[in-house]
């Protein structure tokens, strides 16, 4: 009888540490994930301003856009898998368009180095992203200055 209670208590114990181990486990696993996608969260931020910095190019609309009631806000360069890179801007219309949009890329020496046509069509009030893709010789360089005549 006291072998068995002894067996019991014992068997009792190991089923029970076992289970705190397991919580115990599980929550050092959860904290990790946390760790981890916070990190992973902060690399890629970092990448993207990097990138940014890195570029530090600007695009300009020419005054005959401005007074046909264009404007910008953000723009960004993007790689596409199927052809060169990208500039993708989003532009505001304070007036109605229907243009053909021509963008210039010069170097930071002021030399042409790339062109891009799209045609716009917009009601006034509108806004949205419009991507100007560049021929696959063209690699966009760091300073650049976009012009959208």
């Amino acid at each position: 009888m006291k072998y068995l209670f002894i067996l019991l208590t014992t068997s009792l114990l190991i089923f029970t540490s076992c289970d705190e181990v397991k919580q115990k486990t599980k929550s050092a696993i959860n904290k990790t994930g946390e760790t981890v996608a916070k990190g992973t969260s902060e690399f890629v931020n970092g990448v993207s301003k990097g990138i940014d910095e890195t570029y530090e190019s600007k695009v300009e609309i020419s005054q005959d856009l401005k007074s046909k009631g264009l404007d910008i806000g953000k723009f960004k360069i993007t790689d596409r898998s199927d052809s060169a890179q990208t500039l993708s801007a989003y532009l505001i219309t304070n007036k109605d368009i229907n243009d053909t949009l021509l963008v210039k890329v010069f170097d930071k020496e002021g030399r042409e180095y790339g062109r891009s046509l799209l045609s716009v069509n917009e009601k006034s009030g509108m806004a949205k992203y419009y991507d100007f893709p560049f021929e696959k010789q063209v690699n966009i360089e760091s300073k650049s200055t976009f012009i959208i005549e």
